[in-house]
Formats: C-alpha cells, sequence, structure tokens
C-alpha cells in the first residue's frame, strides 16, 4: 500500500509539472508572439476562441474571458467573415496564414484595420494559432503597392512625403536626429540607354535594394527621377 501510494503521489507530481512546463511553454510562445501582435488567438478546428491574450478590452471591448468559447468570426467586421473564411479554408493547405489585412469590430463597432498571421500544424485536428497588430496609416501607405515605383520598388515622392514625416517624428520622439540626403548616378539615362531591358528593370531593382538599405527603417526612400534618389536616414550613414 505504501508503494502504490507513492507511487500515486509521484504521478501526480509528475502530472502536475508537466501541466506547469505546458503552461510556461505557452506563456513563452505569446510573450514572443508580442513581439510583433496586439492580439493572440488559439482557435480550435471549428474556428472557436479557445485562448486568448492582449488588449481585447480595448480593440474589441471585451474580457479575454468573455471571448472564450466564441467564434472568432464574432469579433470581425461583417464585411470581412467570407474573406476570414476563404482565409481559413487556404491555411488548411498551406498551414499557414501569410500576412493579411482583415477588420474587426471595435467597442462601438468601428473597424479596426488590422495585420493578420497565423499558423496551425494540424487544421484537421488541431489549432491555429493566430495574431493580430493594428495597422496605423504609415502601414497602409507602406503596405500600397500602387504608391510604389514599379522597376525599383521604392515609395513615389507622395507616399515617400508620408512616410518620411511620421518617421522623421517618431525619430525626434525618441530623441534621435535624422536627415534627407539626395543621390545622384552621373550620366545613369546615357548609360542605361545601351542596356537590354531586363538589364536595366534588374539594374533598377539592385539600386532601389541597395538605397532602401541604407534608409531609415529599411524603407524610407524614393525615385524622384531617373538615377535620382530621396533617401531618409541616420545622420552618421555615408
Amino acid at each position: 500500500g505504501g508503494l502504490v501510494a507513492m507511487a500515486q503521489q509521484q504521478r501526480q507530481e509528475s502530472d502536475a509539472a508537466r501541466l506547469q512546463r505546458v503552461r510556461g511553454e505557452r506563456d513563452t510562445f505569446a510573450a514572443l508572439a508580442f513581439c510583433w501582435a496586439d492580439l493572440v488567438f488559439t482557435l480550435d478546428r471549428d474556428l472557436e476562441i479557445t485562448f486568448v491574450r492582449g488588449a481585447t478590452r480595448h480593440y474589441l471591448g471585451y474580457d479575454a474571458g468573455d471571448l472564450k468559447g466564441r467564434s472568432i468570426l464574432d469579433v470581425v467586421a461583417p464585411d470581412d467573415d467570407t474573406k476570414l473564411t476563404n482565409v481559413f479554408e487556404t491555411s488548411r493547405r498551406r498551414g499557414r496564414i501569410d500576412r493579411t489585412e482583415v477588420n474587426l469590430r471595435g467597442p462601438s463597432g468601428q473597424h479596426l484595420a488590422m495585420a493578420m498571421s497565423g499558423y496551425t500544424l494540424d487544421a484537421d485536428r488541431g489549432a491555429f494559432y493566430m495574431a493580430f497588430r493594428r495597422l496605423t496609416p504609415e502601414d497602409r501607405v507602406a503596405a500600397d503597392t500602387s504608391r510604389r515605383d514599379p522597376e525599383s520598388g521604392l515609395f513615389e515622392r507622395d507616399a515617400f512625403a508620408e512616410i518620411a514625416a511620421h518617421r522623421a517624428v517618431q525619430a525626434q520622439e525618441a530623441g534621435e536626429s535624422v536627415e534627407i540626403s539626395l543621390l545622384e548616378i552621373p550620366e545613369f539615362t546615357d548609360s542605361t540607354a545601351r542596356m537590354s531591358e531586363p538589364a536595366r528593370e534588374a539594374l533598377a531593382q539592385r539600386i532601389g535594394e541597395t538605397v532602401r538599405a541604407q534608409s531609415l527603417g529599411g524603407d524610407t526612400a524614393t525615385c524622384v527621377g531617373a538615377g535620382r534618389y530621396g533617401v531618409l536616414h541616420d545622420p552618421n550613414q555615408d
């Protein structure tokens, strides 16, 4: 009897340790997700919420406990129900939901533009792990491919002005300085006129990638003309 009791006690301690480990891992993964996201969810195969963390009261008007057991579609703006359903159907085949824009229902019914990403190991039997991050006006400009130069991938001038102004303010609030420089490649037009179209496109893309990499945030540059580029950058940048 004593041996049985000891075995039961050890098993209970083992179960408790295992549960503590699982909870610790879950909290760690949730913390890592918050490096990017404002809200994180775990959904079952029927898209019902089984776990949620984040500023749910601020963004959705509900405490986290009130959302458990509800469908994720209950917190999505009605116009995006079909879009989200299609995204999940695609993820059942691919296992991943790449960054997608979706609107959630705010506390007063207003639409909140969010970037959504997700992952599942086994969509037929397992869970979906979802992360949502509030989109700023800057994010929406940056994601709008129609506001970029098609060859270099750099912002067009109006979009660059919006992004640069926003990031300059952010830098100043953080006590940092920024500068805008104009870069010009001499005889660019004459040189590229002798190149084939594929070569010109490859050159424009390579220059765009190089200029962006040297800019503030890795994406604060514009093409202002043939061989001429505007760059927002750190004052110490060469």
